[in-house]
């Protein structure tokens, strides 16, 4: 368990408690709260979470936090009062990663961020007690809470960082002050709110201003247009997608075999083999770093390659579905210019019958009209998938006869519908949308609801 020194905790008014209290985890949603957890109500937009505090404590919480002093009176015991309960969280938070001595990498990019963070945890977790914050928690509440739930004995911790606007990773970076620091790729993603690329790379970069970092992991090609942004007297470790002698480690060959990646990596003049179990070529690009930092942590081929074979996407980023004739790879989580383009450089590669259901693209706020034409002209250049485009955005183009537009998911299932019902055909379909197009629904229509499924 946990333990935190009341007193410490930050706008401190009132509490009835011991000076000191344990806890497994900190929560802030008192559904997924577990005896001895702890909770924490917080003002939301929608809902406040004060309002929760009382169900918290009957369901066995070590302690509430509250702001809120009309529901502190109503609490009987194990209370703390506070000025601001997202304050008190993100001091508890800092609390506790400042008292954990192991190695702290934190992942940032504008792609890849959270299956890089996975992969760095699942390998050299063959080896090591390995902490990693959860799902793709990555703002200044959920790495907050994250922090909060640390098990100081773990070995290492792995954070993931991501931003919306200026200055967000640099405060992220310093609320973590890690050892080592990763980035997958400067991209498009939230390029409106940056203005341009030379923006969006100080904005990754920034993640190495605390003096804690030692070490940057950073894409050749990138840190060789952005080297002028780095401070010299971090170690910089660079990765290449392609054999190239100037970097740390790169890839020599990488090649997909009945859906299997074969991944060919040049590390310190040896040459090893590993597999993952994907069709996802992005995949091995964002395993590299995750492989040279287990190469550089004392792991071995042989174990370097079990957390490979281990690794599994997480739900919505690239999670494969199998029912009778059909594949479905459920990626809809994400839908920025830089991770559609990657799904479709994957999807291209296989044989057989393919289709991408693509949602509208997020994160490219003032640069719609040139990343929807390159989007376009990559799919009237890539024909050997069946594309179903869902939304108005895409209404200013030209169909063919692979390439078909709706403008809702109701009639992407229809037309989807159609096309599934040979029976004698196996079928690969990728889901690719942003949070906003809610593709779910139409996953959901396919395994659950049966739209689809009577069809096949």
């Amino acid at each position: 368990m946990k333990s935190i020194y009341v007193k410490n905790i930050d706008g401190l008014i009132d509490y009835r408690n011991d000076d000191s209290f344990n806890y497994n985890n900190m929560v802030i949603d008192s559904r997924i709260l577990a005896k001895n957890d702890a909770f924490v109500g917080l003002k939301g937009i929608h809902v406040d979470g004060n309002e929760y505090a009382l169900d918290a404590l009957r369901k066995g919480a070590s302690f509430i936090i509250v702001d809120d002093e009309n529901v502190y009176r109503k609490l009987y015991s194990k209370k703390i009062l506070v000025k601001d309960s997202l304050k008190a969280l993100k001091n508890i938070g800092s609390l506790n990663i400042n008292n954990f001595n192991g190695l702290k990498i934190a992942v940032t990019g504008s792609a890849g961020k959270t299956s890089t963070k996975e992969l760095i945890h699942t390998i050299l977790s063959e080896k090591y007690l390995v902490y990693k914050n959860f799902k793709n928690n990555n703002n200044a509440l959920g790495l907050a809470l994250n922090c909060a739930n640390l098990d100081l004995n773990s070995d290492i911790a792995v954070f993931e960082c991501g931003s919306n606007s200026k200055g967000e990773i640099k405060e992220l970076s310093k609320y973590l002050l890690p050892h080592i620091a990763v980035i997958t790729n400067i991209g498009y993603s939230h390029i409106g709110r940056f203005g341009s690329i030379e923006e969006l790379a100080k904005e990754k970069l920034s993640i190495t201003i605390p003096t804690s970092v030692k070490e940057l992991w950073i894409n050749l090609d990138e840190y060789s247009k952005y080297k002028h942004l780095i401070d010299k007297k971090i170690n910089i470790k660079t990765f290449s997608y392609n054999p190239h002698k100037e970097a740390y480690i790169c890839i020599n060959k990488v090649e997909l075999v009945d859906n299997e990646i074969h991944l060919e990596v040049l590390f310190n003049k040896m040459v090893y083999q590993f597999k993952l179990n994907h069709f996802f070529i992005h995949f091995a690009y964002d395993a590299l770093p995750a492989i040279g930092i287990a190469f550089d942590h004392g792991l071995n081929e042989s174990l370097i390659n079990k957390g490979l074979l281990e690794f599994v996407p997480l739900t919505g980023r690239g999670q494969i579905i199998s029912y009778k004739n059909l594949k479905i790879i459920d990626d809809t989580y994400n839908a920025s210019y830089d991770s559609i383009i990657a799904a479709l450089n994957s999807l291209s590669l296989l044989k057989g019958h393919k289709i991408a259901i693509i949602g509208t693209m997020a994160e490219i706020e003032g640069h719609e009209e040139a990343l929807y034409n390159k989007l376009y002209n990559y799919m009237v250049a890539c024909d050997s998938i069946y594309y179903i485009l869902v939304g108005d955005e895409y209404m200013k183009f030209t169909q063919n006869n692979h390439i078909k537009f709706v403008k809702n998911k109701g009639a992407a299932i229809e037309l989807i519908k159609n096309y599934l019902k040979n029976q004698n055909i196996t079928y690969t379909v990728l889901l690719k949308g942003a949070r906003k197009n809610a593709f779910e629904e139409i996953l959901a229509s396919i395994i659950n609801r049966g739209e689809i499924r009577s069809v096949i």
